[in-house]
């Protein structure tokens, strides 16, 4: 990925753990200003990394995207080469 990617990324995940109520692909797609398909893109991404995403259907179909923050869930474990970066763990 590239550098606007990542960040944009890392924003989104800093966004969706303040959002008190989740934020829709369409309310991510404007504050990002890119498409909601970049958006489903970023949010597949970071499944597929192990963060804990939580798509949550309300009234009359709405999708809202939020950050699960149940603490006593074990952190993910590193899927980088197979390995653990020289001198520890990812935390």
């Amino acid at each position: 990925a590239d550098r606007s990617t990542l960040i944009r990324q890392w924003l989104l995940i800093r966004t969706l753990g303040v959002a008190r109520h989740g934020r829709s692909l369409k309310q991510l797609a404007n504050d990002f200003a890119v498409s909601e398909k970049t958006i489903r893109r970023d949010l597949d991404a970071l499944l597929v990394a192990g963060f804990r995403l939580k798509e949550t259907v309300e009234d009359r179909g709405r999708k809202h995207w939020s950050l699960h923050r149940t603490a006593d869930l074990p952190l993910p474990e590193p899927k980088v080469g197979g390995s653990n970066p020289p001198g520890g763990t990812f935390c």
